[in-house]
């Protein structure tokens, strides 16, 4: 586990806490929390100690997300959905009735999670599944999009999810499959990336996209017809390697990317041109 105080520029390698794999990470002020195998969860305040939550789970977990209020919610596999009220200190199950929610039952891995500002929570996975709850309350999930199982069409899975304040949204994943919407997620609509390889992470830059690759990162801007022209993004740190994760590096207008090797590149905004 590493940690930065300075969007990125330089990192600070932490004692480990755990031997299994962590999966998945989220800040929101001074809270963070971190989730992997078995069902792990790890939370601190500030620059304080790690500790180990029991999250009531002992599914692989893939992805967390926490907003400013302490509300987090973890996803993981066999559509496995966790939620905690209080900052990551305690959780309970929060998932759909999945008997109701897909084809015969099926409780797809769920690799992605979004909090918004208007108080729902979007998650993404297996199948094509992209579904919406609001977070106070029960769980009263919809499905927003779901590949046709039944003939495997449309139906890859999705790994990486992204909205902005402003409604625009992507979701990537396998075999280069690629969704929008501009309506904060209520709708989802397939579009080119123009590759096969598989989207690790999406990131909506200007009125375009980056997304990462196994081979590297490509950025998606759109033409005067409004169709997303592709292009690798030239930095010699990047290379041709893959990158596992993507996020905004909260500077306003810069990126880092995790991947292979141990590497993390923070790209500049002479390199998003």
């Amino acid at each position: 586990m590493l940690t930065t105080a300075d969007h990125g520029q330089t990192w600070v390698e932490q004692k480990p806490v755990t031997g299994l794999g962590l999966l998945g990470v989220a800040t929101a002020g001074a809270r963070q929390i971190a989730v992997g195998q078995g069902g792990t969860v790890l939370v601190r305040s500030g620059g304080g100690d790690w500790r180990t939550v029991d999250s009531g789970s002992d599914q692989r977990l893939f992805a967390v997300a926490i907003d400013e209020a302490g509300v987090a919610i973890a996803v993981g596999a066999f559509g496995t959905i966790l939620k905690s009220a209080d900052g990551g200190g305690t959780w309970s199950a929060f998932k759909p009735d999945w008997a109701v929610m897909s084809e015969q039952g099926i409780e797809p891995h769920l690799y992605a999670v979004s909090l918004g500002t208007d108080g729902t929570v979007t998650v993404a996975g297996e199948g094509g599944f992209i579904l919406r709850s609001a977070i106070s309350g029960a769980a009263e999930w919809k499905v927003l999009h779901v590949g046709d199982l039944a003939n495997q069409k449309g139906d890859a899975s999705l790994f990486a999810l992204s909205l902005t304040p402003g409604g625009r949204g992507y979701a990537g994943g396998q075999d280069g499959a690629l969704l929008m919407t501009a309506d904060g997620g209520a709708s989802w609509q397939p579009i080119d990336s123009g590759t096969r390889e598989i989207l690790l992470g999406v990131v909506p830059v200007g009125d375009g996209v980056l997304v990462c690759t196994t081979y590297g990162l490509r950025r998606g801007t759109p033409d005067d017809a409004g169709k997303l022209r592709w292009q690798a993004v030239a930095d010699d740190r990047i290379g041709g390697g893959w990158y596992a994760a993507m996020t905004p590096a909260g500077d306003g207008n810069s990126v880092l990317l995790a991947g292979h090797a141990g590497r993390i590149v923070r790209v500049s905004p002479a390199a998003l041109r």
